[in-house]
């Protein structure tokens, strides 16, 4: 079984990485081959982040945003809860602690580029209306918004 120790990140590495670095009994350190290869990543990193949010901005109509206000509210609420109480249950019936499991929790609560997807074959198909893909895409749009937010409060112990 594989934890997280966040004592082993290091004070200047990138808080959104930290979740990256387990290290178990033995594991390795942090040197400067390693900082180097972050250096080079991370960069690269934040231009796919853009290009993501550019082309998400792209399949978004800000219409939608207006129309269907109750509609992603409630969708964001539904997903955000929702998807919170699952994984923290989940992961606590896996055996960890509360906090370790609410953290995974609050880190799942988000839909991503899968529902893009699962909504566009629905609309080809005439399963959902174009109001109702617009809707999936501006959840997804907010609910990963709210948790990268949430994340950069979040203090690790």
């Amino acid at each position: 079984m594989l934890r997280v120790k966040p004592s082993v990140v290091p004070p200047d590495a990138p808080r959104q990485a930290s979740c990256y670095w387990p290290r178990a009994s033995g594991g390795t350190s942090w040197t400067k081959p390693t900082h180097r290869a972050l250096d080079r990543v991370l960069p690269i990193r934040d231009m796919f982040v853009a290009v993501f949010f550019v082309s998400v901005g792209m399949l978004i109509r800000p219409v939608a945003l207006i129309e269907h206000v109750p509609t992603v509210a409630a969708m964001v609420l539904l997903v955000t809860v929702g998807k919170f109480a699952v994984w923290t249950g989940i992961v606590r019936a896996a055996g960890y602690p509360a906090a370790s499991a609410m953290l995974a929790g609050l880190g799942l609560t988000q839909i991503g580029e899968f529902s893009y997807i699962l909504g566009k074959v629905g609309l080809e198909h005439g399963l959902i209306e174009r109001p109702a893909y617009d809707a999936i895409l501006v959840t997804s749009l907010v609910t990963i918004l709210i948790n990268a937010l949430t994340f950069r409060r979040i203090r690790i112990a």
